[in-house]
């Protein structure tokens, strides 16, 4: 793993969401490593999308962009 991407990330405080896809969680992505080692991922609402692909954005536009508005609002 890059250690200096993760050691940066392991202070990042600001809020941040994740949405991806039930394909990259299986490719190497594990999202609750990621969630524990970033603080500003706590208490988010991360998704994971059992019928997206690798490329989620060309499989689920509207409803990535639904839920990155509604992040920015909250946020």
């Amino acid at each position: 793993p890059n250690r200096a991407a993760w050691e940066r990330l392991s202070t990042w405080d600001k809020p941040t969401m994740t949405l991806i896809s039930e394909t990259l969680a299986q490719r190497g992505f594990n999202p609750k490593v990621f969630h524990e080692h970033m603080p500003g991922t706590a208490g988010q609402p991360h998704q994971i999308y059992p019928d997206a692909g690798f490329f989620i954005i060309e499989d689920i536009p509207e409803e990535l962009a639904h839920k990155t508005v509604e992040f920015i609002e909250r946020s």
